[in-house]
C-alpha cells in the first residue's frame, strides 16, 4: 500500500483476525508467528481472514484497511526428539530386574492425522554381545529386557531410537545406556591353599616369605583386594603387604622351630566396599620353618665323663656293656644321632651307632687288660655336622663264683588271721660271699606257696603280708612258701618260710568279782599264800587260757602271782610297819586285745616285831624350889607296831638318887622330893620302856639341879640342826624336831627337848628371801607350832636339789617377847628313781670281717641321774649273737670276738642294756647294728708323723677333716677308723711307694661310708655303703689335709706297672749273681780240695743271697724327703684272696707288749692283754688267741698263713728282734747311694747312717 502525498513513513498493524497472535507485521511483510503450530490438529481451519490498518503517521493521520486471506496449506513434517537432551546417557544396576524402565525417549510429530501417528523401533551403534534392551514401539519406553551381568556383558549400549510417523517421516535419536556395576563378587584366591618354608636360622625382618593374590570380577573398587593376617600369626612372627599380598618377615624373636615347626596361616581378603557391600573370602598360607643344625648333642647317658662301667671278663661277644644316650635339641637330620667310639676300645668293644648300646666285640681277658677308656662320639646329621663326647671308663671284672647262703633256710611265723597289711613274717637272712658288691647284691621273690598272693618280699628279704591283703585262719591255716634268693649272674637258693596262721581271740576273760580282800601276818616267811584271784574266758583251747599278772601296786615285788593258778603268794618278808597294806592291780589275760582287771587289797597284820623307839637322852634344867609332883619331862616314844603290842611301859632303873624322881605310864617324869642342887646336882636316870615282854628300850634323862635365884641359862644352846630324809617322801613324813625354851630373860634352841622353859616356845619356817623360805616352805612345814617337828610338805626331788638349807624362828609371847633363829641343813638321800638313759637309742658301727684290731666297734654310754650305787651302771651283753661280740660290762665297748668271722654286707642288730646297782635295779635298753665290710676293698692306710699319743690327742680332729673331704663328694659321708697302729721299722714295699721312716709314725686304717641312711634306727632295714679303697684314694690324696701344719697326702703307686722283669734292679742282680755263682761253681770243681771249706761258706752266702733276691718284691725307687707326710694307700689290692704279707710291714709284738692280766669271764683261763689294742694271751700257753699285732700295710687272712717269723719259746706269740742282730746282709742303695743292713729272710732294711 501507498501514500501518494509521501507523508510520512507507513505503518501497519492488525484490526481483525489475529486476536490469537499468531501472525505478525514486519512493516509491511505479514509473517506467521513462530510459536503458532501450524500443524497442530488443534486448529479449526487452515484458512485466516486478517483486516489490515495502514497508518501513514501524517497530521491528521490518514488510515486504510485491507482484508488478507491467508490460507495454510498442510505438509507432513518429521517426527522430532529436540525435546530430548543430548547427550542422552542412562545408567542401569546390573542387579535390575528384567522389566525395569531405563527412559521414556519419545520424539514431537506436530502433524495431524495419520502424518503424526509416531511409532518407535530400537537399533544398536555397534552390534551387542547380547542385547539386554528392548523399547516399546508405542510409548518409546526403553526397558531392561534380559538378566543383567556387569562381569559378562558389554557394559555400555550406544542404541538408537527411529521414530517413523504415519506420513512416513522418521527421525533418529542416539542415546547411550551404562551398565553399573553392583559388588555381587567376592575376592578369589588362587590357588586355594599356599605353601612356603623359611629357615629359622638365616630369615631376617623384612624377607619375603610368599605373595598371595585374590581376584574379583567386581569392577573399580569393588574389584579392588586389600589383605590382612587375620590368623595364625599370635607371636608376630609375620606381616603381608595390604596391596600386594606380599607376606614377610616382621620379627625373628619367636622364630624357633624347636617350638613351632610350622605356621598356618589365615590371610583374609577384603574388597573395598564399604558396609554391608562389602566381600571377602579367605586362604590358608602354611609356612615350614626349616631347621638350622644349633644345638650340640647333649649326653643324658651318662651324664658325667669319664662314667665308670663294669664288665666281667666272662661277658660273651655281643653282650652289652653300656647303653649311651644323646639327645639333640634340634629336629629332623639336624637332631638325628649316630653313635661311634673314637678311640680306647682295643678291639674289644663295638657300638650301635643307632641305639647307642655298647657291646662287646671280643673276648675279654682281665688277666691280659683289666680297664678299656673308650671316647664314645655323639654325631648329628646335620649338614654342618655337631658333635659331643663321653668316655667310658671300663673296668672289667672277675665272674661272681659264690652263690647265695641263707642261714637259717627255713623259717616259721605265726601269725593271727586279723593281721594287718604290711605284718612282718620273716627277715629271710641271705648272704654271698662275693667281695664285689655288684656280685653280692641279692634279689628276693617268692616263688611257691602263694598262689593267692598273700605276702611279698623286699629287697632285703623282708617278707610281709601283702599290701591289700589279709588272712583268713578258716580258709587257709598255714602257708609254705619258697623264697628264692638269686645273685646278679641268676644262681639262686631257696629259703622256706612256713607261716601257721591262727584265728582270733573272741572273747575276753572276766573276774569272778571286783574286787578282792586278804590278810596276811607280816614277817612270814617268803611264799605264804595269801589269797587267790579267778577269772574265766569262753573262749576254748590257747584263746581260752588265762594268764594273771600284776600290773601296779607290786612296785617293791613283795608278792608273786601265779599266772596260771591265780594264786597270790609272798616273794618277800612282809613288814606292816613299813608297808600295812597294799592295793595290787591284777590282770586276766587270755592273748587278746581285751583284758579284765581286779582289785585285790591285802592287810599285813602286825606282830610284835619293833622296840619302842625313844631319843637317846633328854636332859632338863630343874630350879631347886620345883615343887613335888610337878613334871619336869615327857619321854615320849613309840612304837611302830600297833595295839595291843604298841603299848609301853616306863620304869627308872637306876640313878634316881632317894628317889626324888618317878615316872608313870605316860612316860612322864615328876618331882617326889625337894630337891637341893647342894645336896644332888645332876642325876642320870636310866629309864626302860617295854612294850610288853618282848622288848625293851633304855633311855637316860640327865637333870641338872639350879639354884632357883640364878638367872639365865646353864645348858648350852646349838643354833644348827641337820637331817637327812629320803627323796620322794611322802606328805607328813618325819624329817626332824628341834627344841628351844625359855630360861632366865632369853631364849635358845637345844639338842634335845626342853621341859622348864619359863614360856611356851612356837616354832616356824621362815619365810624370807635370805632364809631361802620360797624353797624350805614349798618342801617342808612345821604342823604343830608349838612342837618344833619339821615335816614333808611336798616330796623332794634329790636331782632337783640334794640339800636344802633354811632358818626356823623360835619365839616367846613374853613378856618379854623373845626370839631366836637356828639354820636348818637338811640332806636329800638318793632313792633309785630314775632309769639308766642312753645317750643314743641307737648305735651304729662298723667292723672287718676278719681279724680282731683291738679297737672297739662300738662304745655305748648311758648316764643315771641318780648317785653312788644307784648311778653305778653295768652294760649287759646282746643275747643275739654271744659267740661273736663281746662286751666290756663297764666301758660299754664291744669288740669282735678273737677269732671270728662275720659274713661280709650283713648287718648285726643286738639289744644292750645299761642296769644301775639300786634296790630295785632300774635298766633301760639300746638297739646296736654292726655292719662287716671286706678289710681287703674298704680299708686304707693313712700314714701320719706323729706318735701314737698325739694321734689319739688328734684323733676326732683327724676324723673329722677326712670327713670333711668325703662330704665334697656325697652330702652325708663320714669316715670311720678300724684301728691305729705304730710304724716303728723302716720299710719298702713291692705294691706301694712308701719312704724310709724315722720312728714315730703312726697308721691309721680308715675307711668311708657313703651316706647316714643306715646310721638311725629309721634306716635299719637300710644297707651301708661303703666307699671302695680306690674311691677313698680318689678323694682323699690331694686334698690337703692339715692335721700338723707340714702334713701333706703323697702320690699313690698301685703297682700296675707293666715293667718287664730284667728291668728291675732286683731281676739285674738275680741275673749277676748267678753268673757269679756259676763262675764259683767251676772253680770250687776244679780245687775241690783246697777250697772245700770257702765253696762251703760261699754257698751258705749264695743261698741266702738267692733267697733275699727271690722273696724281695720289685724294688722301686724311694724318694727323698725331709718333713713329716702322710701316704694314703690301699690296705690291700682289691682281689678276692689275701695276697702274701709283706715282710717288711708286720711287727710282731712280744710278751712285753701286755701291760695288765685279767681272767675270761666264760672259760675262767688267765690272760695278759694290752690296754691300748685289746689283744689277748693265754697265760696257760695253750693258744687260742695268738697275741700277734698286725701293723700298716696288708691284712693277714685267717686262712694259710705262711711262716714268716722267728718261734721262739711260747708257742702262741710271734715275735722278731728289731735290733741290728735281725739284720743278715748288707747293700749299697743305687738310687740314693746310701748303705744299708737287710734281712734276707723278712726283706727289711736299716739305714747304716
Amino acid at each position: 500500500m501507498t501514500d501518494s502525498e509521501g507523508i510520512g513513513s507507513m505503518t501497519y498493524d492488525f484490526v481483525k483476525g489475529n486476536e490469537a497472535g499468531k501472525f505478525t507485521l514486519n512493516s509491511n511483510v505479514l509473517q506467521i508467528n513462530s510459536v503458532i503450530n501450524l500443524d497442530s490438529p488443534d486448529l479449526d481451519d487452515v484458512h485466516y481472514s486478517l483486516v489490515v490498518k495502514a497508518m501513514d503517521g501524517g497530521t491528521p493521520e490518514l488510515t486504510s484497511t485491507a482484508t488478507v486471506e491467508v490460507e495454510i496449506n498442510p505438509v507432513n513434517e518429521n517426527p522430532d526428539f529436540s525435546a530430548l537432551t543430548t547427550p542422552f546417557i542412562r545408567e542401569v544396576q546390573e542387579s535390575d530386574a528384567i522389566g525395569t524402565n531405563i527412559a521414556t525417549l519419545t520424539a514431537v510429530d506436530n502433524d495431524y492425522g495419520t502424518q503424526g501417528d509416531v511409532t518407535y523401533s530400537l537399533g544398536y551403534v555397534t552390534t551387542p554381545t547380547t542385547e539386554v534392551l528392548t523399547l516399546d514401539p508405542e510409548t518409546a519406553v526403553l526397558k531392561v529386557a534380559t538378566a543383567l551381568d556387569y562381569e559378562t556383558q558389554d557394559k555400555v549400549y550406544e542404541v538408537t531410537i527411529t521414530a517413523t510417523d504415519g506420513g512416513g517421516g522418521s527421525a533418529v535419536f542416539t542415546a547411550t545406556v551404562s551398565i553399573m556395576d553392583v559388588n555381587d563378587n567376592s575376592p578369589v584366591f588362587s590357588p586355594a591353599t599356599y605353601t612356603a618354608s623359611i629357615d629359622e636360622s638365616t630369615a631376617q625382618a623384612g624377607d619375603s616369605v610368599i605373595t598371595v593374590a585374590a581376584t574379583d570380577a567386581d569392577d573399580a573398587d569393588y574389584g579392588s583386594v586389600e589383605y590382612i593376617i587375620s590368623a595364625g600369626n599370635g607371636d608376630g612372627v609375620f606381616t603381608i603387604g595390604q596391596t600386594s599380598g606380599e607376606i614377610t618377615v616382621q620379627s625373628t624373636t619367636s622364630l624357633d622351630y624347636e617350638t613351632t615347626t610350622q605356621y598356618v596361616l589365615t590371610v583374609l581378603g577384603t574388597d573395598k566396599a564399604t558396609g554391608a557391600d562389602q566381600r571377602t573370602s579367605t586362604v590358608t598360607v602354611y609356612v615350614d620353618v626349616n631347621p638350622a643344625n644349633e644345638h650340640d648333642p647333649v649326653f643324658t647317658s651318662p651324664t658325667s665323663t669319664p662314667f665308670a662301667v663294669t664288665i666281667d671278663e666272662s661277658a660273651a661277644v655281643g653282650d652289652q656293656l653300656y647303653t649311651v644316650l644323646a639327645t639333640d635339641a634340634d629336629s629332623g637330620s639336624d637332631g638325628e644321632i649316630r653313635y661311634s667310639i673314637t678311640s680306647g676300645d682295643g678291639g674289644k668293644f663295638n657300638i650301635d651307632e643307632s641305639t647307642g648300646v655298647v657291646y662287646v666285640a671280643d673276648t675279654l681277658d682281665k688277666e691280659t687288660l683289666d680297664t678299656y677308656t673308650l671316647a664314645v662320639r655323639a654325631t648329628d646329621q646335620g649338614s654342618t655336622a655337631r658333635t659331643a663326647d663321653v668316655t667310658l671308663a671300663v673296668t672289667v671284672n672277675d665272674v661272681n663264683d659264690n652263690s647265695p647262703v641263707c642261714s637259717p633256710d627255713v623259717y616259721t611265723a605265726t601269725l593271727s588271721e586279723d593281721v594287718s597289711e604290711g605284718t612282718l613274717v620273716a627277715w629271710v637272712l641271705c648272704t654271698d660271699r662275693d667281695a664285689d658288691s655288684t656280685n653280692n647284691v641279692l634279689s628276693y621273690s617268692i616263688t611257691a606257696g602263694d598262689t593267692d598272693g598273700k605276702f611279698e618280699v623286699s629287697s632285703v628279704g623282708v617278707v610281709t603280708v601283702a599290701t591289700g591283703q589279709n588272712l583268713d585262719y578258716e580258709t587257709t591255716t598255714s602257708y609254705q612258701l619258697d623264697v628264692s634268693v638269686s645273685d646278679v649272674s641268676g644262681v639262686a637258693v631257696t629259703a622256706e618260710v612256713v607261716v601257721i596262721v591262727t584265728g582270733v581271740n573272741e572273747f575276753a576273760p572276766s573276774f569272778s568279782a571286783s574286787s578282792y580282800s586278804a590278810t596276811t601276818d607280816e614277817n612270814q616267811s617268803a611264799g605264804t599264800v595269801v589269797t587267790f584271784v579267778a577269772a574265766t574266758d569262753s573262749d576254748s583251747g590257747e584263746d581260752g587260757t588265762i594268764s594273771y599278772n600284776i600290773t601296779s601296786g607290786n612296785d617293791l615285788s613283795h608278792f608273786i602271782l601265779d599266772s596260771s593258778t591265780g594264786i597270790i603268794s609272798t616273794a618277800a618278808v612282809l613288814d606292816r610297819e613299813t608297808t600295812s597294806s597294799y592295793t595290787l592291780v591284777v590282770t586276766a589275760d587270755d592273748g587278746g586285745t581285751t583284758l579284765d582287771t581286779a582289785t585285790v587289797y591285802i592287810t599285813v597284820g602286825d606282830l610284835n616285831d619293833n622296840a619302842p623307839s625313844c631319843d637317846t637322852f633328854y636332859s632338863v634344867l630343874v630350879p631347886d624350889n620345883t615343887l613335888t609332883d610337878s613334871i619336869v619331862v615327857t619321854v615320849t616314844c613309840t612304837d611302830a607296831d600297833i595295839s595291843p603290842n604298841n603299848a609301853m611301859s616306863y620304869s627308872i632303873v637306876t640313878g634316881n638318887t632317894n628317889n626324888d624322881f618317878s615316872i608313870d605310864s605316860t612316860g612322864d617324869v615328876r618331882v617326889e622330893n625337894t630337891l637341893d642342887d647342894a645336896v644332888t646336882e645332876f642325876y642320870t636316870l636310866e629309864v626302860w620302856v617295854t612294850d610288853g615282854t618282848v622288848y625293851t628300850t633304855v633311855t637316860y634323862v640327865y637333870v641338872q639341879v639350879q639354884d632357883a635365884s640364878t638367872t639365865g641359862l646353864t645348858f648350852i644352846p646349838d643354833n644348827t640342826y641337820s637331817f637327812s630324809v629320803a627323796e620322794n617322801s611322802a606328805f607328813g613324813t618325819a624329817v626332824g624336831t628341834v627344841y628351844a625354851g625359855v630360861a632366865g630373860g632369853q631364849i635358845a634352841f637345844s639338842d634335845s627337848p626342853i621341859t622348864s622353859s619359863e614360856d611356851v616356845v612356837s616354832y616356824a619356817i621362815s619365810t624370807a628371801t635370805e632364809h631361802n623360805g620360797d624353797q624350805a616352805t614349798t618342801l617342808f612345814r612345821i604342823a604343830d607350832s608349838s612342837s618344833g617337828a619339821i615335816t614333808v610338805f611336798f616330796p623332794p626331788d634329790r636331782e632337783t636339789d640334794d640339800a636344802v638349807q633354811f632358818v626356823v624362828v623360835a619365839s616367846s609371847v613374853g613378856p618379854p617377847a623373845l626370839s631366836t633363829e637356828a639354820t636348818i641343813f637338811v640332806d636329800i638321800a638318793d632313792e633309785n628313781d630314775n632309769t639308766p638313759a642312753f645317750f643314743s637309742s641307737f648305735y651304729s658301727g662298723e667292723c672287718a670281717y676278719t681279724s680282731d684290731f683291738g679297737q672297739a666297734i662300738v662304745t655305748i654310754s648311758a648316764t643315771d641321774a641318780d648317785e653312788g650305787t644307784n648311778a653305778l651302771l653295768v652294760y649287759g651283753e646282746s643275747a643275739e649273737y654271744p659267740t661273736l661280740f663281746e662286751l666290756d660290762t663297764s666301758t660299754g665297748n664291744i669288740r669282735l670276738v678273737i677269732d671270728q668271722t662275720l659274713e661280709v654286707g650283713n648287718a648285726y642288730l643286738m639289744t644292750m642294756t645299761a642296769t644301775d646297782q639300786g634296790s630295785p635295779a632300774l635298766s633301760s635298753q639300746a638297739t646296736v647294728r654292726v655292719d662287716a665290710y671286706n678289710p681287703y676293698t674298704t680299708l686304707i692306710d693313712i700314714e701320719l708323723a706323729m706318735t701314737e699319743d698325739e694321734f689319739w690327742t688328734n684323733k676326732d680332729t683327724f676324723l673329722n677333716e677326712v670327713t670333711i673331704i668325703l662330704r665334697t663328694q656325697y652330702a652325708t659321708a663320714r669316715c670311720g677308723l678300724a684301728y691305729v697302729t705304730r710304724k716303728d721299722v723302716s720299710i719298702i714295699t713291692a705294691n706301694r711307694r712308701r719312704l724310709l721312716t724315722t720312728q714315730g709314725e703312726v697308721v691309721a686304717r680308715v675307711y668311708g661310708v657313703r651316706n647316714d641312711n643306715a646310721d638311725t634306727a629309721a634306716g635299719i632295714n637300710n644297707n651301708k655303703e661303703f666307699f671302695t679303697d680306690s674311691e677313698m684314694l680318689s678323694i682323699i690324696s690331694g686334698s690337703g689335709l692339715t692335721i700338723t701344719d707340714s702334713i701333706k697326702v703323697q702320690d699313690y703307686d698301685d703297682g700296675q706297672t707293666t715293667t718287664t722283669w730284667i728291668q728291675y734292679p732286683a731281676s739285674i742282680a738275680l741275673v749277676v749273681l748267678s753268673c757269679i755263682f756259676f763262675v764259683l761253681l767251676v772253680i770250687l770243681i776244679i780245687a775241690l780240695i783246697i777250697w772245700c771249706r770257702r765253696k762251703r761258706n760261699k754257698g751258705k752266702i749264695s743261698k741266702r743271697d738267692s733267697l733275699k733276691n727271690r722273696t724281695e718284691d720289685k724294688p722301686e725307687k724311694q724318694q727323698r724327703w725331709s718333713s713329716p707326710l702322710v701316704t694314703a694307700v690301699t690296705a690291700n689290692n682289691a682281689t678276692k684272696q689275701p695276697p702274701p704279707k709283706r715282710k717288711a710291714d708286720v711287727v710282731y709284738v712280744d710278751r712285753t707288749g701286755f701291760d695288765g692280766e685279767a681272767v675270761d669271764e666264760k672259760s675262767g683261763r688267765e690272760y695278759y692283754f694290752n690296754s691300748r689294742t685289746g689283744q689277748r694271751k693265754w697265760k696257760d700257753g695253750l693258744g687260742g688267741s695268738a697275741a700277734v699285732a698286725v701293723a700298716a700295710g696288708k691284712f693277714r687272712s685267717s686262712r694259710n698263713k705262711p711262716s714268716t717269723t722267728a718261734k721262739t719259746n711260747n708257742d702262741d706269740v710271734e715275735t722278731i728282734p728289731l735290733d741290728g742282730t735281725s739284720f743278715d746282709g748288707q747293700a749299697r742303695d743305687p738310687d740314693t747311694g746310701r748303705g744299708y743292713f737287710f734281712n734276707s729272710r723278712t726283706g727289711e732294711r736299716k739305714w747304716k747312717d
